[in-house]
């Protein structure tokens, strides 16, 4: 056997390993189901890919290294079935895991409702293979199909359907990677209005895969216009096996432990009709907040930072500061974006920035200490946020002339 075969033998069941510990992982879980139960599902699917391969593999080893011409007929009957599973599970990959970014980016509670939207094309991939299932073998065998053979209409029909669905689940990838990558800019957006800190929410892991999906949509797409033409194109089996079996594990990794980002703030106001959808539009053009009432309330905003020095909460977020002045979390944004205009992210960490420089001017501690003091959670969103605040880094701000050097990084 070739390096080639080995490894794409040892990704059969290292993939199928994967698939099934991250499903049962995932399904144990109570908590927010509506979001996980989708990614255990879209890990089921792969399952059911990676079984369907790890047999067709073993059939072929052994139909390669004994004198048998073909399976035991015992083995026709599950193979059959296993394949025919195949066409529904592979078109239902895509939707289960936009059903898991959808859940893990909306600020309300996840609907089974379009679901079956979602699912009519793995419906009709599975109502594609019942007739499949009713196809002898030998018909099955045949390629080309012989017009001569028996139901050789049905056979004709299934191929032209699985053709057909072959095409339809490249265009799929393509619209779903497109309408992820949108959800995700759109949810970071929102992230900004609501949290000071969103390093741990920003799903970034889902933007690489989305965009190495969009990669792998490329390739196979050029790779099937290019059969469909008759063209011989580079075989890029084995390098598409590996990184498909790196982005199971990395979903698996990355999907079993992200939380949502709006789980745990929901505040009461948040919940209640217009006012939810003016502040999830930016739009506030029937509020009921007075130019004075939003002058006031910049007031308190502004005490809250310079005086209470609020933004050194590193898990600060919209609803503690409206909590901190006793105001509708409604009228917080809408004096932030309109009166103040900033987001509530950059208005805080344009606060943590001006402290920060002051006790880099002033003090000898380490910038990396000072970073964490006025509320940052990591080098990187510091090192992001003084650059933009203050154009350049911090080390080249002036530090006190009697700092003693400290052994720490800075």
């Amino acid at each position: 056997m070739t390096l080639a075969e080995i490894l794409n033998a040892l990704s059969a069941p290292l993939s199928l390993g994967i698939a099934l510990f991250a499903a049962h992982v995932l399904l144990l879980r109570r908590d927010n189901r509506c979001i996980y139960v989708p990614l255990a599902l879209f890990f089921i699917a792969q399952g059911v890919l990676e079984l369907h391969r790890l047999l067709f593999l073993g059939a072929l080893m052994w139909k390669l290294s004994t004198d048998l011409s073909d399976l035991a007929p015992a083995l026709h009957g599950p193979m059959r079935l296993l394949t025919a599973l195949t066409f529904p599970a592979l078109l239902a990959l895509a939707p289960l895991f936009w059903l898991y970014v959808d859940a893990l980016t909306r600020e309300t509670r996840a609907s089974w409702r379009h679901w079956p939207l979602h699912f009519a094309p793995a419906l009709f991939a599975g109502v594609v293979a019942l007739p499949y299932l009713l196809l002898p073998m030998d018909v099955l065998d045949d390629a080309p199909i012989s017009p001569e053979a028996t139901f050789a209409g049905l056979a004709l029909a299934v191929s032209y359907a699985l053709l057909a669905l072959t095409v339809f689940f490249h265009l799929q990838i393509a619209g779903y990677v497109v309408a992820t990558l949108y959800r995700l800019f759109t949810y970071r957006s929102r992230l900004k209005d609501l949290f000071a800190s969103t390093d741990t929410i920003e799903l970034r892991w889902i933007n690489a895969l989305a965009l190495s999906m969009g990669l792998y949509w490329l390739v196979t797409t050029l790779g099937l216009a290019a059969t469909l033409l008759g063209k011989q194109v580079l075989n890029t089996n084995t390098a598409g096996t590996l990184s498909g079996v790196a982005a199971l594990w990395c979903t698996a990794l990355w999907g079993i432990r992200q939380k949502p980002g709006f789980s745990h703030e929901v505040s009461p106001v948040q919940q209640t009709g217009p006012d939810k959808d003016r502040l999830k539009m930016g739009k506030y053009t029937r509020s009921a907040l007075t130019d004075e009432h939003a002058r006031r309330i910049a007031e308190k905003i502004s005490l809250a930072m310079q005086r209470d020095q609020l933004y050194r909460d590193p898990n600060l977020s919209l609803w503690d500061l409206a909590k901190h002045i006793s105001t509708s979390s409604n009228y917080v944004s809408q004096t932030l974006n309109e009166t103040i205009g900033e987001t509530f992210f950059d208005y805080v960490n344009r606060w943590r920035i001006k402290d920060a420089v002051r006790e880099i001017e002033q003090t000898d501690q380490t910038i990396m200490t000072i970073a964490y003091d006025v509320g940052f959670n990591s080098r990187s969103s510091f090192y992001k946020a003084f650059k933009r605040e203050v154009g350049g880094m911090p080390t080249a701000l002036p530090r006190p002339k009697n700092r003693v050097t400290k052994a720490s990084p800075v």
